[in-house]
């Protein structure tokens, strides 16, 4: 049997593993990461008589010869071997890709193994997954939806902070929005998103408190300065995409994005015209210039183009 799991979010793979497995009990669980190890070893493997138990289930991370990525570890050799092996699979073992990425369609091997495998790729409605594990708590669809955005809308992180909030909250057992701010820990990243999210929605006070407190804790401005325009290269994406009638998860499966993301920005580009986008892309790509050629102070400059907004 062969399986190939699609997600993005190592809670639903962790889920869609654990359900195979139990479904093949004493199985020998082989896995490995393709970006550090030979197809031609996985290959082998399942070719292997099994001494230890009855079946075989091998796990293949990173199987880049069906996406996008790069990897030099994959030889021409191998994928015909893989391609030999997927035209007549051992009936005892069990072979499972891992895709975390978007699949290369295009690639004679992807339709090899669509064609072939169990496709497990339904997404984790992560709304869901909080109201149907609340048990006796009691948490509002408003604060669902702030802990998600509170969280980037990082799935694992979101049910970790979830089961943590429970255990706080034991006693009483009602979750509110200021349980979140209280409990739920910021990282470095959060702050620098929100520095974005302030820059994004003109909040220029917010913004220049928070990219300070960023510059005291030694985050580098140039790392800031790619997010900026990142996000801001993403916005006009979107705007471009809509006025073309694309709705949220048309957009969202072309450029890669998760739904929710695509609904957020698409509320925050509408603070900017395209052409405002366009020229804030090409002030920060000037500043990248001057930064790079020691033409500027690293901090000076981004705190200018927040001021300028």
């Amino acid at each position: 049997m062969i399986y190939l799991i699609i997600s993005e979010d190592n809670f639903s793979i962790t889920q869609e593993l654990n359900n195979i497995i139990t479904n093949n009990k004493d199985s020998e669980i082989i896995k490995y990461d393709l970006l550090e190890t030979k197809l031609d070893t996985v290959i082998e493997t399942l070719d292997t008589y099994n001494f230890f138990s009855n079946k075989k289930i091998v796990v293949c991370e990173n199987p880049t010869f069906i996406t996008n990525e790069q990897n030099k570890l994959i030889t021409d050799n191998d994928l015909l071997k893989l391609e030999n092996y997927l035209n007549n699979p051992s009936k005892e073992n069990i072979l499972i890709f891992i895709v975390k990425t978007k699949l290369d369609e295009r690639k004679k091997l992807t339709k090899k193994i669509k064609e072939v495998s169990a496709i497990l790729d339904k997404p984790l409605n992560i709304n869901s997954y909080i109201k149907n594990h609340l048990e006796d708590y009691k948490m509002d669809l408003k604060t669902i939806d702030y802990l998600i955005r509170h969280c980037k809308d990082n799935k694992d992180r979101i049910i970790n902070e979830f089961e943590k909030l429970k255990l706080f909250k034991y006693d009483n057992k009602i979750i509110d929005i200021n349980d979140i701010n209280n409990y739920v820990t910021k990282t470095m990243d959060d702050n620098i998103f929100d520095l974005i999210d302030s820059i994004i929605k003109k909040d220029k006070k917010k913004a220049l408190q928070i990219y300070e407190e960023l510059i005291s804790q030694n985050e580098e401005p140039i790392k800031i300065l790619v997010l900026i325009a990142n996000k801001f290269r993403t916005l006009y994406q979107i705007k471009v995409l809509s006025k073309k009638g694309l709705n949220n998860d048309d957009i969202a499966k072309k450029l890669s994005l998760h739904p929710y993301t695509v609904k957020l920005s698409k509320e925050m580009a509408l603070n900017y015209s395209e052409t405002e986008i366009l020229n804030n892309l090409l002030k920060l790509s000037q500043i990248d210039y001057d930064i790079k050629v020691g033409n500027t102070f690293n901090n000076i400059s981004l705190e200018l183009f927040i001021i300028e907004l």
